[in-house]
């Protein structure tokens, strides 16, 4: 089973304009946020706890047990957070070469 990643594309300028096409800033920020964390994983090789870390530290701190319960301000915090783990390339079209390579090299992962 090959990797994949979702939402390629995502940079501070698309979500912004997601935001104000979707009236929803928690949907914008949680859909960059998990572009994130995929992009991180697979195409970087951070270690998925390293993001669940930064999740469940802010879900702790404010007394949430469930991710819905996030707040604009908490993805916010998170999404920044999460950059704040690689370098994280703001180009889509970089983001689509190194998908790409990442991709077809899980081609003969374990699973």
């Amino acid at each position: 089973m090959m990797d994949t990643v979702l939402n390629l594309g995502l940079n501070d300028e698309v979500v912004s304009a997601l935001i104000v096409h979707t009236n929803s800033s928690r949907f914008g920020l949680d859909t960059y946020r998990r572009f994130l964390q995929m992009y991180g994983t697979v195409v970087l090789g951070v270690p998925k706890t390293k993001y669940e870390e930064v999740v469940t530290k802010i879900k702790k701190d404010k007394g949430f047990k469930h991710d819905l319960e996030l707040r604009t301000e908490d993805l916010k915090k998170i999404v920044s957070e999460f950059k704040e783990l690689t370098d994280f390339p703001t180009d889509p079209w970089e983001q689509l070469s190194r998908c790409i390579e990442a991709v077809f090299s899980s081609w003969f992962s374990p699973r």
